[in-house]
Order: C-alpha cells, then structure tokens, then sequence
C-alpha cells in the first residue's frame, strides 16, 4: 500500500506529543481535542453523548445518530465571531486581530520574533495533489471521502496538509507486482494501515489519546457512511417480481425494469440492520431447533488491565483507554483462544455447536455473550454435575491465592443494595441483578429452568470499598477458565426450554439503540406522508465509540455460530422471485434460462430422477444437494396480546373446544406473569404452574368482564380459584364509581363556561330533574353540529362528579365510543335482535346489571330515532318490573337524543309506512316525552347547514312529499372526467400514492355511495392502486344446522352458491387486503377497547387466520389490535336459511354505503352517485358528514356516463309531525 506519512511532525508539536515530564505538555495531551478544534477548518456534524464520563471510569469518546462534516462560509456572518478557516481569509476586516484573539500563544509568538507573512489561496482546479481544494460556492458540507476532509478536521494528525484516504491509492507501489482483483485500497483499508504501528513511520495519530478516540470513531462512520450511500444510491436500480407476474406482462418484451415489480430497500446483509437481526435471532432458533436446548452461556467482559494490554501501552507511555486499537485486538486474541479451548480444550466435554456475539459497554469496553451446545454424552442433568464446572462461592484464600484475587477483583457484584443506592443496577431501590442472592447448601434448578447455584454460609468474604462481601454476591463462574483469562467470565448453566428467550435476547439483541419517532413528512403539495427511511432510522439510532469502530475498521466478525445455517425457500409453480435492474428489458430478464429455477423447484425435479432423494425432506436434502435460497419470516405476537386474542375468540364464540385451545396454548398467555412477577422483586418467591394459571386465567377473567362475559359462561373452561374481581362485588357499578370527582368538578366546570345560553338551559334543566330524582322523559333534538356530544360530555362530568351513575349508550357503535364508558344500546342492557312488540330485555333481577340500573340516576341514548321503537319499549318493561314502578322507564330520568333528518330505523322489505311506525315518535313513550330544542350553529357554518337542513327538510327541489328533484350547486360538482370511479378517488384521495400508509391522511378521508355494489367496486379500484402486495381471504360458508333439520333440502347447497351470496352487516366471501389498507368494522368486538361497529382501522399485518390493525377513529385512536377470524350470520336474513360466514368481521373503507357513514366524523368526503338514493335522509346525512362545503365533491351520472347535476332527496315528512 502506498504511504505518504513517514516524516516526523514538526519539532514543536513532537514534543508536545511525546514528553510527558512537562505541565504544558500535558495539558496539551489532555486537551488535544479542544486544541485540533482551534486550528480545524472544519466541524464534525455529530451528537457527542457525554453521560457516561462523569463518574471516575476513564474517558470515552463516544457519539450517537448520523454525522456530516461542514466547511462552513469562508466569511463570517454579522455579529458573529470568526471561526474555522474564517480566522485565515486575509481579505477581512481585522483578520489578524481575529486569529490572535482566538491563539494567544500565537499571539505572544507573533510579538516576540519575526514571521513571514502567509496567505490562504483557494484552487478551483484539481490537479496533482488533493490539497488543493476545490473552489466552494456555498456553505455547505464536505463530503467525508474527499482527501482533504481528514487534514482539515486533524490538523494535528496531518500537519503537513498531506493527503489521507484517496480512491486511486494503489494496494502495491508497482503496477506489475501480482495483487488481488481489486486493486485499490478501499476506505476501511485505508484506517486499518493506519492503525497498525510501524518502527519506521511517525506515530501521530496513535498518540493523539483522546483526539485519536475521535479520529477512530469519525473514520468508522466515514466507512459506514460510503456503504449506507452505495445502498442508498443502488438500491433502486434493483426490482423483484414473481415470475408468472412477468409472464403475464410480457406484452411488450422492450418494456424497461423501471416499470415493473417493487423496489428492495436495506438489505439483510448489511451489518446491524434491522434484517440482518432478524435473520440472526431465526438462524439461532434453528440451531436450537437442531441441537436442543444450549447447556452454558457465558459472557466474557474485556479487562484493560490484561498484561498484554499494560505491557504495550506502557512502552509507548499511554494509558489503556488511549489505545482502543490495542484494547480490541487483545480482546479479539482472547477471544479466539477461549473459543478454540472450548471446541477443542474438552473443558465442558465435546461441543457440538456453538453462537457469540459481541457487544459494548457503555464506556466501550467490548464483551461476548456465547451459548454453547454439548453433546449428549456430555450434559450436566443434575445439580452435582453443575457444581463440578461452575462455582459461586469464594475461593479459599490460603489454598487458591490468585484464584482469589481473581473472584474478588472480577466476579463480585456490587456494591449495591443499602450499602450504595447510587449504583447503576439499582432500580426503584431494588438491584435488578437481584443480589444478593440467598445461602444455599446445594445447587437446584428452579420451576422456571433457572438454576439456583450453591452458596454456603462458609464466613468467606471480601473487602469492596471498605464493605465485606459474602458469598452473595459472586457471579458464577468457571475455575479453570477464569484462572487462564483473568477477567470477567460469568458461567451460566442453561438446559430448559423457559430459558431459551431469555438467552437469544442477549445474544441477537443487537447493537446499542434509542427509541425514536419517524415524523411525517411533506409532500409537494403540502400533504404529510409517513417516511420509512431505513437508512435513517439506522444512522440516528447507532451509538459508536472508539472500541466498536476498532473493532468494525479491523473486520472482526460480530457474530458466529457453528453450525452453519442454510435458508430453503418456497414458493407455488411460477411464482418464484425474479431480480432485474432498471434499465435491463422485461424480455431480456425472461429469456435467461436459469430464469425458471428455483431451489425449490430444483428439490421437486431432483426427486423425479433421483430415488435416493425421496426419503429426505427437504430441509435434509440440503446436506447432499448445494442450492441457495432465501426465507423471511416474521414473529407474532406478545402474552397480553394474546390474551386479549383469545378472549376474543371466546366472546365471539368462534372455538368448538376452547378448553382444548387454553391447555395447549395457556404457556405462551403466560409467557410474562413469571417475567412480571421477578421484576416486583419476588425472585425467591417461586410461582408454580397452579399459581400461573390462576394469575393468567384471573387477567382473562378480567378482560371478559369489562365486556360482560364471563369464564363461567363457557362450562368447559376453568375458572380462576377464589377470583374475587373488587371490593363491591359488582364490577358494574364499581367501573361506573371509578372516577376521580375533583378531576370531574373541574373538567364540569371548564366546559360549563364553554357553553352557550341554549345549551346551559338544556344541562341546568337535566340537572335539577336528576337532583330531585323526579321522573321525567326527555328528547333533545339538534341537528350535527349544535354540540349534543358535548352536552352529554359535560352532563356526565356534572353528575359523577358528585357521585351520581350515569349509563351513556348510543345507538350506533361509533357513536357510543364518542361517550365516556360508552356502550350500544343493545349490548348495555341485552336487547334482543331484533326486538318485536313483545320483547324485553334480557335482565334479571337478581343481576349486577338490574343492581345498576337500580341505583342509575340518568339514562342517555343518543342516536334514538335510527332505534326500532321496540328496543325502547323493551327498556320500558324492563325497568318498570326492575324498580317496581309503573312510571315510564321505572321512574328512572331518561333523555334520548337524535336528529330525525338522518336514517330512520332499517325494516325489512318495509316500506315507507312501515318504516315511520317503526320510529320512537310513533311510541306510547313518545306522549311522555318532554322536547328540548338545540337550533344554533358557529356563525361560519351557518349558510351551510341552513341550506343542508333545507335538504333534510325537503324544502330544497320540486314540492313534493317523498321524492323530489334537486339540483346541487356547481361547486361541488366533478364534471371533467373520464372514468368517474377515477375521478372520485382522486378527488377525495388527492396524492394517494405518497399517502397510502398515512393515517392522519386516511383517517378523516372516504367515497360514499347509495348501493354495497358501487361501494365495492371503489374500494377494489383504490386497493389496486396501492403497491403493496395483495392478500386474498375466502370465507368458509355453510348453513346453520337447525335449518337443515328443519329442511334437507338446504344441506345440499353447494358452497359456490353460499359464496356467491352477499348481503349488509356480513363481509364478502373473497375479502382482498394490502398492508395500509383502511378497514371498518362490522362487528362489536370489544367495547371496552372501543372496537365497535363501524369503528375504523388501518391493516399493520397480514397473517393466514388474525390481522394486526391500528385504530384510527375515536378516543382509541393508535392502539393495536389482533382481528381473529369469527363466525357471523346477518340479523336479518333475506334468505330462507341462516348463512353462517366464517371471515374477518369488517370491511374495506376507502368507500362505504351512505347508512354505515352516519356517526362518522370525517374531513373530506366523495360523495359517488349513479343511482339515486332510496331511503330517507340518505341524502342529508351523506352532505353532513362534512363541516366544510369545500371538502366535499360530488359526481352524478346517468346510466351513460354522462355527468348530471340532479340528484333525488327522499324526505318522510309525517315524521316531524310531532316534534
């Protein structure tokens, strides 16, 4: 390799940098940084995390997130000082002055001795040597790889200005001499030629101390730097398609890469990218799932005050932590001499397979986590074994001298405890290491696979800044090992399957991270769309210091493992992936002829022509056959949220035997209450399998009360022993008292001061009826936008502020959430669906709900006039026999809520009669009513919601008494178009490419539609915009089986024919789904958790049977949630059977049908009709879903095509008769 960097620096900075018998130059050698800072022509852009040198551990230079590296102006800015190579420019005003300010040494040199005059000159061309710099045009950053960066940042390091990385440095000084393929030096080559000393070079930067940590460290990031922007800048010329997608697109074979298949971002092999865990953690897991269970894991910590270490440093009068170099290379020595003795040193018996990898303490000082796996013939079963290899006891003194100085130097912990609260393992008062352990007379292996070393009460201690330490506190260890490497080297027994996380963890957890927020970023027209810049991600996460980038520049190994892991790939017939770059034609890629193979398909061929292959599987067909593929997986899944899967599973009755689920699944529902119970410091405390099933089936329990079901509702599954769930006795009314009062009073009284005169009329004639508890029936009747929310809001405040029950339910799901304690009306007091004349509530009288209801001081119901009259009069009866009073609703103060411009209830095949009868004002309960009034909007809203009142009242098109014509302004109007589908989506969902996946986008956003069929073929067209892959779900249809008791004939139709059938409140049978994509439910799932019907969410995860989703409407807005599969039925069948339809209960909701819209609060909406509306306030609540007439577009067509500004508005007039 070519050097130019032999000389010597000049006398004056020799000798600061090597004598060490001067004040002065050691002050210089300790503040070198601060020094290379006063002469630097430039700044590392870099975040320096300080917080772990101010103890009195040695210094460390360590620095966190991404770096750039800035030239700056060559002017310096008004009523700014000069800095940098501003203090240089000679055409500046004071220039001279400028430079001596800053130097005062300078200064008293120039005062006393003749200099010759020096100029800076600034060379626009390049030509033999890279110090002379390119002409800036601007204050921008310098590139890291450029020549001149190193000597304009170090110039302490390159005093001469020499030259430092270049791109055309050759391996050999002669072009003849045999080299290798590449025959330039590359960057990492570059640092590590420096690293290394040479008698016959000057040694600088190698005693530069704590300038040569952050040189280290800058180099490191320039390497990582260069490979992060090969990926960044590559990564896009290259596609993957499946091979039959190719096929079928192959119309035009000249059709360039650019145009097909998906981009591939960071790859697993890039070191410490997330893929690359990843695939590590599944590489050890198969491993395991090979050898079984590893037997030892050891951790061995790096000591600087290894004699290697002391003797190097010495002969060049340093001290360890100046020498990160030196600290990595004899780690990595020792390292490869420990595993080389437990591979063939028999010091545990024969190994079998074997992983490590290396991690970095917080001051840097490097360390290995390693799991060994043995041979059967060598494992440790029984606690004697164990004692034989591992000891957690104090040598004795006199017979083991140096084996004692060893324990007591490495392998003590502490001091912790009482003794020093301050120390970094105390947590809340506690060690979280758990010391000191308990004496015990013999080793023993706990329920949880952890074993429980011997420690004796021999009266050994040791002497720990001025504290004795007994036997307690040793961390075990192995003799023989530790008297060969003296250093910390824990020795853990490991043989259980409990165990097996807790040690992957620690060996593929990866390098150090923060967490961080990825902000959404702007698009050109101004939209926020959610960036996923891995590249970014990477960079501010990282934490580096002066060990990890030696030990990085050096190309040591992170990680190793024995034995090798081969990945198999699968896949159906055509449908492998298929790689091309951008600019290679789609016609070219398929002509290859390996273009068809595969490893997969390989093994299928290889199995036609070979015998011998067919008695392998395929995973052992790799170990006579070579191929290369590549598998992704993904895992699933934490305890709680399992928990919370199979709670739902049972509420939703969708398990045949679900106490056969529980017993094979209730270890991994478990997973964590051993966990949780270690962390509250109850390590001795040993729980046994029956205490962790009591405590997993009481968190169950909990959660299936919280939604009014119980484990004593399914027979067959066991029941928490002695559950006691509180102190009442009965949740209902205890989660109806769980409120903070004072918190209430305020929140009551800053919403009161919020109100207008007309609302606080309304809120202070509620009140004085509840405080007297006299019987009264009200209804508030306000069209959207008058504040019924917020009254109910502060209602609620007002009364349960003074401890009063108040049962806040809606009609609709989504709107139920909106409530505090929300609930649908039929799921807070069991009306049956669908009610008839004769129906009342499920409700006995002995029930915690009749309790509740009992001491209730008010009932609100908002969204009364979409109920059937039935479920109120249901109510009605319930609560007459509950309170024993004949009064309407029992005496109790009940106020219904609504606006009966919008969707009147839904009856059957009824018809215009049937369905106004069906309404609460056609109700015996309505003549007990008492009518209260909200009428007054925001001034800004007002010219809108006059003229969409005049719509619900039919005031608006030709006088007539159901149907009428009106013409809609031509501000909303989309007239311009030539598919309408298009037009709509990309009037509702401007930029939905870059805003796909963007939930505040996505949230307030939807196309509505009269009719399932349009809004079907909506949601399939935006679906197929969106680039991420498609999943397709069918559902499993039969007929329920009472029917076909009932009638044969029904068991004999066909599943094509049950899969064809569709109808409202049930999905289709073929459901397409793509990551981002915006869902609806169309099920209660749990109302406790706010996942209700019409509830909207944004798909995270496509699994075969459960989607993980994100809720992004409501006061739930972010929570993640598993949907199961479950069986649904609709309530109203319009068929002679009951369909059951095993599919995920909800639909996609880039559209909807106007009737699921209402109870949405939305920003922009589409509004998509080329039928006309069908029902009653159809039509107002589709233009009300919006607050702005500029957020909403409309598209009407005839059959032809042909866009039209007529609409129908169907209005029931004789049901504001009563009002």
């Amino acid at each position: 390799m070519y050097n130019n960097n032999k000389d010597v620096p000049p006398h004056p900075l020799n000798y600061l940098l090597f004598n060490d018998h001067n004040p002065t130059t050691k002050n210089f050698q300790q503040n070198i940084r601060s020094y290379n800072l006063m002469f630097a022509f430039t700044s590392p852009g870099i975040k320096i995390d300080t917080s772990y040198n101010t103890g009195r551990g040695p210094p460390t230079f360590r620095i966190h997130g991404q770096t750039h590296h800035l030239i700056g102006s060559l002017l310096h800015m008004p009523n700014n000082p000069p800095k940098f190579a501003q203090l240089y420019i000679y055409d500046t005003d004071n220039e001279i002055n400028n430079g001596l300010s800053q130097n005062p040494m300078a200064r008293d040199k120039l005062q006393s001795a003749i200099v010759p005059n020096l100029k800076l000159k600034l060379i626009s061309q390049r030509q033999i040597d890279g110090r002379l710099y390119n002409l800036p045009t601007t204050t921008e950053r310098i590139h890291e790889l450029h020549p001149a960066y190193l000597p304009l940042q170090y110039p302490l390091l390159y005093p001469k200005g020499e030259d430092a990385y270049r791109e055309d440095t050759p391996h050999k000084d002669h072009a003849n001499i045999h080299t290798t393929k590449r025959k330039k030096v590359t960057l990492r080559e570059y640092f590590c030629y420096r690293l290394q000393s040479r008698t016959n070079e000057a040694q600088t930067i190698l005693h530069s101390r704590r300038l040569f940590q952050q040189w280290i460290v800058d180099g490191y990031c320039m390497i990582e730097s260069k490979k992060i922007n090969y990926v960044r800048q590559n990564q896009q010329q290259l596609r993957v398609d499946k091979y039959i997608n190719l096929i079928t697109s192959n119309d035009h074979p000249e059709t360039l890469g650019r145009d097909k298949g998906k981009r591939i971002i960071l790859p697993s092999s890039f070191v410490g990218g997330e893929r690359y865990m990843e695939q590590l953690y599944f590489d050890g897991m198969t491993i395991c799932g090979h050898l079984g269970f590893p037997d030892l894991f050891l951790t061995l910590k790096c000591n600087p005050t290894w004699l290697e270490v002391q003797c190097k440093v010495t002969q060049s009068n340093l001290t360890p932590h100046n020498c990160p170099d030196i600290i990595t290379q004899v780690f990595k020595i020792k390292l490869t001499q420990l595993m080389n003795d437990l591979k063939h040193g028999n010091i545990f018996g024969n190994i079998i397979g074997f992983i490590y990898t290396i991690e970095w303490q917080k001051r840097g000082l490097p360390h290995a986590y390693i799991l060994v796996f043995l041979h059967p013939s060598n494992k440790y079963p029984n606690p004697k074994d164990i004692d034989r290899i591992i000891s957690a006891e104090i040598p004795n003194k006199h017979n083991h001298p140096k084996l004692f100085e060893i324990v007591s130097n490495h392998m003590i912990h502490g001091t912790c405890g009482f003794a020093n609260k301050r120390s970094p393992c105390m947590v809340n008062g506690k060690c979280i290491r758990y010391f000191p352990k308990k004496f015990h007379e013999s080793t023993i292996v706990d329920q949880d696979g952890f074993p429980v070393y011997r420690r004796r009460n021999d009266g050994r201690t040791v002497l720990k800044n001025g504290i004795e330490l007994d036997n307690r506190f040793v961390v075990p260890y192995n003799p023989q090992l530790l008297l060969k490497y003296k250093t910390h080297l824990n020795v853990e027994w490991c043989n259980q399957s409990t165990s097996i996380k807790y040690l992957f963890k620690y060996i593929n957890k990866g390098y150090d991270h923060i967490t961080t927020t990825l902000l959404n970023d702007r698009t050109p027209n101004g939209a926020h769309s959610q960036v996923q810049d891995e590249v970014k991600q990477y960079l501010d996460c990282r934490y580096v210091s002066p060990p990890k980038a030696c030990w990085k520049i050096l190309a040591f190994p992170m990680h190793e493992r024995s034995p090798t892991v081969e990945q198999l790939y699968f896949h159906l017939e055509n449908q492998q992936p298929i790689y091309w770059t951008n600019n290679q034609q789609i016609g070219e890629v398929l002509s290859k002829n390996t273009i068809k193979e595969s490893m997969f398909a390989a093994w299928m061929h290889s199995n036609k022509i070979c015998p011998y292959g067919r008695d392998l599987t395929y995973h052992q067909y790799v170990s006579r056959f070579v191929c290369v593929a590549h598998k992704r997986s993904n895992s699933w899944g934490t305890a709680h949220y399992l928990r919370k899967l199979f709670v739902k599973l049972l509420f939703m009755n969708t398990m045949d035997k679900p106490e056969y689920v529980w017993q094979q699944t209730w270890q991994w529902m478990a997973d964590d209450i051993k966990l949780n119970h270690r962390k509250q410091g109850n390590s001795i405390i040993q729980l046994t399998e029956k205490e962790t099933i009591h405590l997993c089936l009481t968190k169950i329990e909990n959660m299936l009360q919280a939604n009014r079901k119980s484990l004593r509702d399914f027979p067959s599954m066991p029941y928490p022993i002695g559950y006691a769930p509180n102190q009442h006795h009965n949740k209902l009314i205890h989660n109806e008292m769980a409120y903070d009062k004072q918190i209430l009073a305020a929140e009551f009284n800053r919403s009161y001061h919020l109100l207008i005169d007309e609302q606080k009329s309304i809120i202070d004639t509620i009140i004085r009826v509840v405080d007297t508890q006299s019987a009264g029936v009200y209804f508030l009747y306000g069209y959207d936008g008058t504040g019924k929310t917020f009254i109910w809001t502060t209602l609620s405040f007002a009364i349960r502020s003074n401890g009063g029950i108040v049962c806040t339910v809606a009609s609709s799901g989504i709107a139920s959430v909106l409530f505090p304690s929300g609930r649908t009306t039929h799921s807070k007091f069991s009306i049956p669906v669908p009610a008839t004349q004769n129906s009342t509530c499920n409700i006995h009288q002995s029930s915690d709900l009749a309790k509740l209801l009992k001491v209730t001081k008010l009932i609100v119901w908002d969204e009364a006039p979409m109920c059937h009259k039935f479920t109120f009069e249901a109510l009605d009866k319930s609560l007459k026999e509950i309170m024993h009073n004949n009064m309407p609703f029992g005496g109790k103060v009940v106020v219904f809520c609504g606006d009966f411009h919008q969707i009147l209830p839904i009856v059957p095949k009824g018809n215009r009669s049937n369905i106004v009868h069906a309404t609460i004002n056609t109700s015996y309960i309505w003549d007990h009513c008492q009518i209260l009034r909200l009428t007054k909007k925001h001034e800004e809203l007002k010219q809108f919601s006059d003229w969409l009142l005049d719509i619900g009242d039919g005031k608006v098109g030709q006088a007539n008494d159901r149907f009428s014509e009106i013409t809609l302004p031509d501000e909303f109007l989309i007239k311009d178009y030539i598919d309408p589908v298009q037009a709509i989506v990309e009037a509702t969902y401007p930029n939905l490419i870059h805003n796909y996946s963007n939930t505040d986008y996505l949230q307030k956003r939807v196309v509505l539609a009269s009719k399932k069929d349009i809004v079907d073929k909506i949601n399939d067209y935006v679906l197929s915009l969106i680039p991420n892959d498609e999943k397709e779900y069918c559902s499993a249809d039969s007929v329920d089986k009472s029917d076909e008791l009932l009638n044969p004939a029904f068991g004999l139709l066909t599943p094509e024919f049950l899969n064809s059938l569709q109808t409202s409140g049930i999905p289709n049978h073929k459901l397409k789904l793509k990551v981002g994509t915006p869902i609806m439910l169309i099920q209660n799932l749990d109302q406790a958790d706010g996942l209700c019907n019409g509830t909207r969410l944004i798909i995270t995860r496509l699994g075969s049977n459960v989607v993980e989703s994100e809720v992004i409407t409501g006061p739930n807005t972010g929570n993640r949630i598993y949907i199961p599969r479950m069986n649904m039925s609709p309530s109203d069948s319009p068929w002679p059977f009951k369909l059951i339809r095993r599919q995920f209960p909800f639909i996609v909701s880039y559209a909807m049908t106007i009737n699921k819209s209402q109870g949405q609060s939305l920003e922009h909406v589409g509004l998509y009709l080329p039928h006309r509306v069908f029902s009653h306030g159809q039509l107002y609540v589709a233009l009300s879903r919006v607050k702005s007439k500029k957020r909403l577009h409309i598209l009407i067509h005839d059959n032809q095509g042909i866009p039209k500004n007529l609409t129908t508005n169907v209005v029931y007039k004789e049901v504001f008769a009563n009002l």
